[in-house]
């Protein structure tokens, strides 16, 4: 049997909240984890930092690509003018990435 498109249910994204306070390597841990189990997209909500280092850059590049390849949207959730914004815009990566200011502002699926 063959479903449409629309048929199929869509789940409701997974949201990770990287906490300020969050090491690299812990907000790495965290979004894999929530990566488990059925694909589905990601919302990471990075509002909360005030530094995004390399490392932390790092981590969103291969979450972004791993949710491509398993046909999936990873939507940053950060404050206009943030560091995250800031930091995309500054390594030439604002394109590769969907930005949201808030939670309420999150794409469809």
């Amino acid at each position: 049997m063959v479903h449409s498109p629309e048929l199929v249910p869509t789940l409701a994204p997974t949201i990770v909240l990287v906490d300020r306070n969050m090491s690299s390597r812990a907000m790495r841990r965290a979004i894999l984890g929530a990566m488990e189990g059925e694909p589905r997209g990601l919302v990471v909500d990075l509002r909360a930092l005030r530094v995004m280092s390399d490392t932390r850059l790092a981590v969103l590049v291969s979450v972004n690509a791993r949710q491509r390849a398993r046909r999936n949207t990873l939507t940053l959730v950060c404050g206009d003018n943030s560091v995250t914004q800031q930091a995309l815009a500054r390594t030439g990566l604002t394109r590769a990435f969907t930005t949201v200011s808030g939670l309420t502002m999150l794409p469809p699926g």
